[in-house]
């Protein structure tokens, strides 16, 4: 799904609960950007985001480990990094 796809989705959803209120694509879309900015801006700071009944954000750290070129097949380190993991909430998963 697109960002695009997604304003839609939430203009229509917003239409269907209050059918006499404008909301336009425009202020979704930057309600949209504040979400993800914050979200991001709150992992970068504590490493964690819990959003209640969808699931937890969390930074683990990866270890520096080898590996091989696919392309010649010699070996080559990979280093150490950093990466977002996500835990779906109970709710979610029962969704599903």
């Amino acid at each position: 799904m697109t960002k695009q796809e997604i304003i839609q989705k939430v203009a229509d959803m917003l239409k269907a609960q209050k059918p006499d209120s404008t909301f336009s694509k425009g202020l979704i879309e930057n309600c949209i950007d504040s979400y993800t900015q914050v979200v991001r801006e709150e992992i970068a700071k504590s490493g964690n985001l819990q959003i209640s009944q969808f699931g937890t954000f969390k930074v683990v750290e990866r270890k520096e480990r080898q590996g091989r070129n696919p392309q010649t097949g010699a070996p080559i380190t990979i280093a150490a990094s950093k990466a977002v993991k996500f835990n779906p909430a109970k709710a979610l998963k029962e969704s599903l």
